[in-house]
């Protein structure tokens, strides 16, 4: 099969995501940092209970929070992204690659059937996914696309 076909028919059910970082709305901005760092994460997904209301990121904080004075104990939600775009388990890891290339996501809350929280997908699972299926054509391309060598390298 293609690599193009393959990853039209290729679903994220198939990659290895994240397990779920969360936080409720009203928990401190110093909580959900204290995640972020504590497990070295992307993200924590903000909820209301069982339903998905934001998601704070570390763009969220560079840009929202790094930039100014904050009260670390103010809550969660006046930093996050509220009501993020989300995957499902049977999304394509092409339809994937593309969402996150067009809205810059680095990580993408991923839903089940019941539309409940089933993980997290980054670049870092796409990456290792095509490391892992496709090894010539990622792992021997050359440092620049149009590069060629003038002698092997190596002995």
């Amino acid at each position: 099969m293609s690599f193009e076909a393959t990853l039209r028919s290729e679903k994220i059910r198939h990659l290895a995501v994240a397990a779920v970082a969360r936080v409720e709305r009203d928990a401190s901005l110093r909580e959900a940092v204290g995640i972020l760092r504590n497990n070295r994460l992307g993200c924590v997904l903000v909820c209301e209970g069982e339903q998905l209301v934001g998601i704070l990121t570390e763009r969220d904080l560079v840009k929202k929070v790094f930039v100014s004075k904050v009260d670390w104990n103010a809550i969660v939600e006046k930093f996050m992204t509220p009501k993020p775009m989300t995957l499902s388990l049977d999304d394509s890891l092409a339809d994937t690659m593309q969402m996150m290339d067009a809205g810059g996501f680095r990580n993408v809350p991923v839903l089940d059937d019941r539309g409940r929280l089933a993980g997290v997908v980054s670049v870092r699972h796409i990456i290792d996914y095509l490391a892992e299926h496709f090894p010539a054509e990622v792992l021997n391309l050359p440092p620049r696309l149009h590069q060629t060598m003038e002698a092997p390298d190596g002995a």
